[in-house]
Order: C-alpha cells, then structure tokens, then sequence
C-alpha cells in the first residue's frame, strides 16, 4: 500500500510549487488540479515516509516557489539539505486560553488579542530578553540632546505584508490613529504631542516632557503597532483582517476555534523564522492543553495554572519552563461608588488578605507578593515592611470596616474565566473576607465581558492581572493618575500626579526616592488595588521547536525566529 501511495504522491507533489519540483524517484511537469495536489501532498507526508519536496529552477511563468531556504510555500517550507532546497510541512500550533475579541490595535490591549497582534504587526521597537531596547521596524533612532523628542529611522526595504513599501508617513498615520477619539488606547500616548514626518524613512516624536524612555518603552509594549492605511481604509477597521509588516500575516479566523497565519516572506526576520503556519487553536482548559502537548496535537501553550502545568514535568518529548515574571495579581476597587470609596475601607481589605496564603495555595507558591512595583525591580521596588496593611490582621480590619461605617458588607468579585490563576484565587480571598465579615459572591464572566465590566466600572471588587512593565514609568503613570489609560478603579489623587512628572523626568537617586515615594502614596494613601503576588510564566512545548525564548514579560510573546522541525 505505502509503495502505492508512494508512487501516486511522487506523481502529483509538483503541481503544489506552481512550479517544477523533484520528488524522489519521480519528476513531473504536468499540471494536476489544486484538490488532487493537495490530496498527494497529505497522504505523502502522512502516511508515507521519506516522500519530500525539493525545488528545481523556475521554468514557468508563476515562477519558483522555492527559491531560497526559508521560504514559506503554503503549509510547506524550504529547508536547505546539502547542496538542495527541500519543501517540508512545517506548522506549528499554539493553544490559547481565550479568543481574541478582535485584531484592531486601536480598539483591544487584552492578551488574547495581544498575542495574535504581536505576530501580525511589528513595533518600531521592542525590548530585548534582558528588557532593553533594540530596533524592530526601526532600524536606529536617536534621543534629542533635551530629552524633548526622539527621532526614529525606518528599516531599509521594511514592507507590509500586502507588498506597500513602509513610509514615515504610515507611521505617522498609525499613532495619529492610535491617539485618535476613538481609540480605547489614546491614553497610552498622552505625553506625546506631535508625530512628524521628516523625508521618506524618518518619523520624530515629540514630547511635552523630557520623558524619551518613557516613550520607549511604551512604544515597545502594548498596541503600539505600525498599521496599513489601505487596508484600513478598504476594510473600515482592522478588527478580522491583517494590516502590518508582522513576520505572520492572517489567513484565516474560523470563530470559536482557531486563527490560521502564514509566513510572510517579506519580514526582515523570515530567514530565521522556521514556520511556513502559525495556528491559534483555543483550549479554554488547561489539562486539556498538557494533554494535546503530550499528544503533539498543539506545539506550544502559556500556562496560567501551576498545577496543570506541573503534570509535564518528566514528559518525553516536552520542554517545561517556570521563569519569573514582571507579571502579577491584583484585586481592584471601584472607587466611584460606596463604601468602596473610602480609604479605610480598602485598606480593612487589604488587612483581611493573607497574600502568603494566596500565593501558595492559587499559585502554588510561584511568584512572590508584590507591592506596586514587582520584586524584580529591585533597584527601586520599596520592601513590604513600607506597607502596614500587608501584615495579615483580622482584628484591624474589622476595626477600620467600623471605622468606614460598612461592618457586614455584602459585594460582588468579578472574575475573568479564562484565567487560571484568578479562579485559582477567588474562592482563597472569598474566605478571607468572610473572616471579617464582608460577604462576597463570586461572579465567572469571559474575557470579552471581564475587560468589559473593568473598563466600565461594572463591578465591586474585580480580580485582575497584569503584564507588568520593565519602566515604571509607562505603569505608574497609565494606572494610577487621574486620566490614566488603564485607571480602571478611577482612583484620583492630584499629589500623585504632580509627584509622577517629577519621576518620570528624574534620572539617578533622584528617580530611585521619587518613586519610592509614589509607591508608599500608592498604597498607603490611595488604594486602588490590593496587590498580590507576581505569577512566574509558565510554558510547554514540544521538543520540535527550537529558537522560542520566554521573555520576563508575558505580553511581548512571538514567534519570529522560532522554528519547527518538518514533520
């Protein structure tokens, strides 16, 4: 049988090139109907082994498919073996926990869409592994003698995936549509008061503040993506549709289930990327996730849950990898209505928690409790000692409820399904809080619904994660000043913001006592969260991909420069 299918799948796999290609044994210059290549193709790498593609030079008008190795030809990708280019299958299978809500960098900054975004769009800069800057569209950019503006110089040859060579004007069009009205996102770039073209490849921002490494590393994170302008004009948005220069482009979404990207050959980065499709597979259930790893079913998942992530420990042909991470959890207050809006309310709140009790029981102990500035920064991280309310007390909470006229509170705690650690913790704070006599029902929405309910301020209390940021500069401003993109507790205290320009601006001891002084205001003066702990990434994948790198933060994951063995 396999000598059979053999001799069928040598006949037919040239007509998948579009061009001539040799199969072993066999060569053919007939063309065959897309379906019958597609069947020769399937059975030849499923069930017959050694059957592989290698290209010859071109001698039609479509041209080689397979020119040089690397080159992504549908699902199939040129491998260079000896003196030949040989096309094997190379797709790799991510899982994901959630859906993304949509691919519009303007109207999305959760994870779910952040993870596809990051692969389909490219940044003019990004943060290395040991979270500095490098270029990533940009291939230099320059900070002014006065701090006030940094002018940035666009990648030689840099295009988008639909062939558009990239501009300063496109830039330019990409944040001006970024800070536009009806971007959800426009907060993230308040300090910035002009983009400018200057010529065809440089783009200056400017700033009101001398604030350029806050720019940097905010441009390096988040939705901060260099946008088609044709593409958003045909489509009127780019919520489902692919329009950047990222090392994937879209191909398709089959909703509820998975996204499908291709390579896109033209990335600066595709000759060290080695995967020809990159699927999105949603697995909303952990244990689900170990056992497709296990089965090689999915080649790479993100684990929120410890426990499950644990069970591929010693398995064969799985890499597991627990790395710290800027990541972490915080429960947060709506501070626009009673009694949440009282001080001492909060503060009996974060009196009642015992977060070395969450820590170990949610996450298994991996992490350590966190202020408002992760333990990993250390050199300006104040210890917990600076925070009273972090010794676990019953009797002074119950004291301050009384104090805040809200002994015997009844509330809610919204909880986002999708994350592991959240449903993990819920129940553990629930039970704490009961101890002082505050009921809390715990309410399980999806993801679409829980950044919903949080940016609305649809909720009590809420449970939340974030992805933390190596610059507390982007953090500190965005979640806790008055106009804040992600203030979501709506907390405002006009000292702070005073206070968070001067530390933005400071360099040295100056920056390391100013900010000291913002995260004991933070928590001591203003608690708009209760912080918890850090959570340490958590990954698997298979021993087939080689060239992923975890990087300490969790929404910066991709996949150009990763490669898939051929199957």
């Amino acid at each position: 049988m396999s000598k059979y299918l053999k001799a069928i799948s040598s006949k037919y796999l040239a007509s998948v090139c579009k061009t001539d290609c040799e199969a072993p044994g066999k060569s053919s210059r007939r063309k065959w109907p897309l379906g019958v290549a597609a069947f020769a193709v399937f059975v030849s790498v499923a069930f017959v082994p050694g059957v592989q593609l290698s290209a010859k030079s071109p001698s039609n008008k479509s041209g080689s498919a397979c020119k040089t190795a690397g080159e992504a030809v549908g699902s199939l990708l040129c491998f260079k073996e000896g003196k030949k280019l040989v096309l094997r299958t190379s797709v790799l299978v991510a899982g994901t926990p959630a859906e993304p809500a949509s691919l519009d960098p303007i109207f999305e900054s959760n994870l779910a869409s952040i993870l596809v975004m990051n692969q389909l769009y490219d940044r003019l800069v990004r943060f290395t592994p040991a979270l500095g800057y490098e270029p990533q569209l940009a291939a230099s950019y320059a900070i002014a003698e006065d701090s006030l503006s940094v002018k940035f110089t666009i990648r030689e040859g840099a295009v988008f995936q639909s062939g558009r060579p990239i501009l300063a004007r496109d830039v330019v069009y990409s944040f001006n549509r970024l800070r536009s009205s009806e971007s959800i996102n426009k907060g993230l770039y308040s300090a910035v008061t002009a983009v400018v073209a200057i010529g065809k490849n440089q783009v200056e921002f400017r700033l009101a503040t001398p604030t350029p490494n806050a720019l940097l590393s905010q441009l390096a994170v988040g939705p901060s993506y260099v946008m088609d302008s044709k593409v958003v004009t045909k489509n009127g948005n780019l919520k489902r549709v692919s329009g950047g220069s990222g090392a994937f482009s879209l191909q398709e979404w089959k909703s509820g289930s998975e996204l499908i990207l291709a390579k896109n050959n033209n990335h600066f980065n595709s000759p060290k990327t080695g995967i020809a499709r990159l699927v999105f597979r949603v697995i909303p259930d952990e244990i689900s996730a170990v056992s497709a790893l296990r089965a090689g079913s999915i080649n790479w998942f993100a684990f929120g849950d410890p426990t499950a992530a644990s069970l591929l420990k010693g398995v064969a042909g799985v890499t597991y990898s627990n790395n710290p991470s800027l990541a972490y959890l915080y429960l947060s207050f709506n501070t626009t209505k009673a009694p949440f809006n009282s001080l001492d309310f909060r503060t009996a709140v974060s009196y009642a928690m015992n977060r070395s009790e969450i820590l170990s029981l949610a996450l298994e102990g991996r992490g350590e409790v966190t202020g408002p500035m992760v333990p990993a920064l250390k050199d300006l991280a104040l210890p917990l000692t600076s925070f009273p309310s972090y010794s676990f007390s019953v009797d002074k909470a119950k004291d301050l409820l009384t104090k805040a006229g809200a002994t015997g509170t009844s509330l809610t705690l919204h909880v986002n399904g999708a994350s592991a650690p959240q449903v993990a913790a819920a129940p553990i704070i629930v039970s704490q809080l009961a101890k002082v006599g505050i009921t809390a029902r715990i309410v399980t929405v999806d993801s679409a619904s829980w950044f919903s309910i949080l940016s609305k301020q649809g909720y009590d209390l809420i449970l939340g994660q974030s992805g933390g940021a190596p610059n507390p500069d982007v953090q500190f401003f965005n979640s806790y000043t008055c106009t804040g993109a992600w203030n979501y507790s709506k907390i405002c205290d006009a000292a702070y913001d005073d206070q968070i320009e001067v530390a933005r601006a400071a360099t040295g001891a100056a920056r390391r006592l100013t900010y000291q002084k913002l995260q004991s205001r933070i928590v001591n003066q203003m608690m708009p969260y209760a912080f918890i702990s850090t959570m340490d990434s958590l990954w698997g994948w298979t021993n087939d991909v080689s060239g992923f790198t975890p990087l300490p933060l969790v929404s910066d994951r991709r996949f150009d420069g990763v490669t898939i063995k051929s199957r």
